[in-house]
């Protein structure tokens, strides 16, 4: 019987990860623009590729300063400012 699993996006069969598979999973970084702040939440936009979609994010998750049309930095599942 093959047992299965997913470890970072890398399938794992029996017990065994190709680390070379894993190396080429790396974390992205994304570039966002506020576009709107709604209470405690705000719509952020991707600038970096063309994608008309929102993303609503918990502001808790966001630095404190920032302001509709603040640019954002998102790296290894932190948010911050860019300058």
């Amino acid at each position: 019987m093959e047992f299965g699993a997913i470890v970072c996006g890398v399938e794992c069969v029996d017990g065994e990860i190709d680390i070379n598979e894993m190396e080429d999973n790396r974390m992205e970084t994304w570039y966002y623009e506020v576009v709107s702040i709604d209470g405690d939440y705000a719509n952020l936009k991707r600038i970096d590729i063309e994608l008309d979609d929102l993303k609503l994010v918990a502001r808790a998750l966001l630095p404190a300063e920032i302001m509709v049309g603040s640019k954002l930095k998102y790296e290894l599942m932190q948010y911050e400012m860019m300058e």
